[in-house]
């Protein structure tokens, strides 16, 4: 059994002595690895600027929802307040919504 494994080594040995290794592959993996590293640079200067402009988006929608329901909620307290003087004075609530449409116009 020892002898077996001693001629497998020495084949072994043989085969790697006689091998012409093409150098030529390791040339092509350097320029490999640089065109890897260069796009992967312009991949993380690409996500960093989206990530910029998609922060600057979020805030401006988050101020657009903001001033939208400062407005909405101005609105629900005026009518809450026309509603109730109206409701003071007796009057009904189809007499409330014929004053609200007579004051919402579409145009």
């Amino acid at each position: 059994m020892a002898i077996t494994n001693l001629n497998f080594q020495l084949e072994h040995i043989a085969f790697v002595q006689d091998a012409k290794p093409n150098l030529s592959v390791l040339e092509e993996y350097r320029r490999r690895e640089q065109e890897y590293s260069e796009r992967a640079h312009d991949l993380a200067e690409v996500t960093r600027l989206r990530d910029t402009v998609k922060a600057e988006q979020d805030s401006l929608m988050k101020a657009r929802l903001d001033e939208f329901m400062q407005g909405f909620n101005i609105i629900t307290q005026k009518l809450k307040e026309m509603y109730q003087v109206r409701q003071r004075k007796g009057k009904g609530i189809e007499s409330f919504f014929l004053d609200i449409q007579s004051v919402v116009r579409f145009r």
